[in-house]
């Protein structure tokens, strides 16, 4: 069952929440794109869910985000309300492939950095094989064509979203990833063959003890390199507002500690924690609801399966075991 604000989203008090939240984060506030961005978007951030983000990254910005589950082209919206310009083509040109090509696809989200403007859109593509994914959609960067191989090797070859990143000028292509590969032995061997920084076995662990039924791995590639720049896995549902002892609640350090604290419309938001590595340093995501029920959203919306009765009878106890 959908659960339901007591108090509906309102701009003023929107921007006001993000004001604070920037100031605690020490990150970039500009009034006058987040006000661009709500006025393009304006019913999607009034129906739809929104989230916050923040990195343990020092000085990185505060992300708003609204999810989105229909076959609409929000990326060409961006572009004709002036949030995104014509310089990054293929960023522009990948969105439209995805949502033209793979069958199911639809427009996923929007992410906007407080201090920069429209940051990232991402389109579901389905469950789709990534040797399928790249005959569809031409504009993928070489580098994930390249990686076919190092991500068959791991078992990462079905995929269900793709980003373009217009702050970064880069992709985010989202994989599946089953149970029997969450090991610590497969998080250190990956990041091995990735030329990342290594999770360490309590790192590790923090990972592995949060998985949902569901579980994902991203890979971030670059039009410019051949081979892919970081990777990172996710976890939501984390209950850090209504703690269960059956579930382990990594520590979140001073900076997203600020943003389990800010201000929100959820009477019990949810929480998706990741962690992101790249050959020079590792460091942790945490995506925290706003406004309307994002657990809700995910499950019926987004069919994602966020549930934890089979990771506590597959995961959990060969995690026990290891320990």
């Amino acid at each position: 069952m959908e659960l339901i604000d007591t108090q509906s989203f309102e701009e003023e008090q929107f921007i006001t929440d993000m004001r604070q939240l920037t100031r605690g984060l020490g990150a970039g506030f500009k009034e006058d794109t987040i006000r661009a961005a709500l006025k393009a978007f304006r019913t999607e951030f009034h129906e739809r869910p929104v989230q916050f983000k923040a990195t343990t990254k020092p000085g990185d910005g505060l992300y708003y985000r609204i999810l989105d589950s229909e076959p609409i082209n929000r990326t060409a919206v961006a572009r004709e309300a002036g949030l995104v310009g014509p310089e990054h083509p293929q960023l522009l040109t990948l969105q439209s492939q995805i949502l033209d090509t793979c069958p199911g696809s639809f427009s996923a989200g929007l992410d906007f950095d407080a201090g920069f403007g429209m940051a990232k859109a991402w389109s579901f593509t389905g469950c789709t094989p990534i040797e399928r994914l790249c005959q569809r959609v031409p504009s993928l960067p070489d580098s994930v064509r390249n990686a076919q191989g190092l991500l068959r090797h791991f078992g990462l070859d079905t995929t269900y979203f793709v980003s373009s990143d217009f702050q970064h000028h880069t992709t985010n292509v989202y994989f599946g990833w089953d149970m029997e590969l969450r090991t610590e032995q497969w998080l250190q061997s990956f990041a091995h063959a990735m030329g990342s920084v290594t999770p360490s076995s309590e790192v590790c662990y923090d990972i592995l003890a949060t998985q949902a039924n569901y579980g994902c791995v991203a890979l971030t590639f670059s039009w410019q390199q051949d081979k892919p720049l970081r990777w990172c896995t996710y976890a939501p549902e984390i209950p850090y507002d209504a703690p269960n002892p059956e579930i382990h609640l990594p520590a979140l350090g001073r900076r997203l500690e600020v943003l389990h604290h800010a201000p929100t419309l959820n009477a019990n938001p949810q929480y998706i924690l990741a962690w992101a590595f790249s050959p020079n340093r590792a460091y942790v995501k945490l995506e925290r609801g706003y406004a309307r029920d994002v657990s809700y959203f995910l499950r019926v919306k987004m069919q994602v399966d966020i549930d934890r009765d089979k990771t506590r009878s597959i995961v959990l106890p060969r995690l026990k075991q290891a320990v």
